[in-house]
């Protein structure tokens, strides 16, 4: 549990330091 607590901390703290809004923008970003 805790493990994923600071998972999704760390990918939204990159997503926020990316300009990311959701996570679609991510997996376009991943993908594109």
């Amino acid at each position: 549990m805790a493990a994923n607590y600071v998972c999704s901390q760390k990918i939204a703290e990159m997503m926020e330091d990316v300009g990311l809004d959701t996570l679609d923008d991510l997996a376009d970003q991943i993908m594109g």
